[in-house]
């Protein structure tokens, strides 16, 4: 019954997956008692499998992936040799795939760290959608502006309209409502007493970081979710626009956003201030640290403060 439980979840994660390519991918690692796996879930568009050959490779690994083919599907899984894995060491997983339409090959990279292979910048985790309705959108409108028209986040709208996160044109169609993520793999704990960020997968620690929290009882403890994450953030500050990477910018390099907006994980352009309690709220990382966190966690990682 786990299995078909896990199956059927990886088949849900599969409706996330654009298919600008003529194959959609998911790889996964998977805890059992032996210790960690290697899956895979790969999808054609439209043409029938025929074989398949699944492997990774880097510093002297090579690890081939046992697959079970189905129609237009294939799943393939391997054991993870631990010791063998080098942490902050990036391997390629390759792809080869005979269909009825031709031969296919895919490349995608994975992130040794403490022993398993984590894929980077995984699929978000699924969600449940509170529908509330559908919007026209008119001139001069732009997503901040209509989410607050609706009580909503602007993240709530990126997420349900992935393909107007670039902008919004008159005429275009919103669907407006509220995301809420089911339970993943992924969870960031941040102790506020250590001033401390770590990254765990599936109860296991990944890697931990030093962070700067807030001074005080400005930075609430709880339980939140990664909701949306933006590049070289702007900074909106008591009405003033302050332009990414600016000198007087302190978002750093990344904007993690929580399900509470107004609290996020970011980069910083203070690393002295790392460390300590200082800040009015947000979790502060390095620069490289938030840069590297971002591609392991995908939207919808689970964020305990406390």
């Amino acid at each position: 019954m786990k299995v078909q439980k896990k199956i059927a979840l990886f088949l849900v994660l599969l409706n996330f997956v654009s298919l600008y390519f003529s194959f959609s991918l998911i790889v996964f690692p998977e805890k059992k008692e032996s210790g960690y796996y290697l899956y895979c879930l790969l999808e054609t568009d439209d043409a029938t499998i025929q074989s398949a050959n699944i492997f990774v490779t880097g510093q002297d690994l090579f690890l081939m992936l046992d697959t079970f083919i189905e129609g237009k599907r294939v799943f393939a899984g391997a054991f993870i040799p631990e010791k063998e894995i080098i942490s902050f060491f990036k391997y390629d997983l390759m792809v080869h795939v005979q269909t009825s339409e031709g031969r296919e090959s895919y490349r995608e990279k994975l992130l040794g760290m403490n022993g398993i292979l984590l894929p980077l910048y995984p699929h978000e985790i699924p969600y449940h959608e509170e529908f509330i309705a559908n919007h026209q959108v008119l001139q001069g409108e732009y997503l901040y502006k209509i989410a607050e028209e609706y009580n909503v986040d602007r993240a709530d709208l990126e997420i349900l309209n992935s393909d107007k996160r670039e902008g919004l044109h008159a005429g275009d169609a919103l669907v407006i409502g509220r995301v809420t993520f089911e339970d993943g793999p992924y969870e960031i704990r941040i102790s506020l007493d250590f001033c401390q960020l770590t990254l765990f997968y599936q109860d296991r620690e990944v890697v931990s970081f030093p962070v700067a929290v807030g001074r005080g009882n400005s930075t609430p403890p709880g339980i939140y979710h990664i909701k949306r994450k933006v590049e070289d953030p702007a900074l909106y500050w008591e009405g003033e626009y302050i332009q990414p990477l600016s000198p007087i910018n302190g978002l750093g390099k990344w904007w993690l956003e929580l399900n509470n907006p107004q609290y996020g994980i970011h980069g910083t352009n203070k690393p002295w201030e790392i460390g300590k309690r200082i800040t009015h709220g947000c979790i502060r990382m390095f620069n490289d640290d938030v840069s590297l966190l971002q591609t392991l966690v995908p939207i919808g990682t689970r964020v305990v403060i406390r």
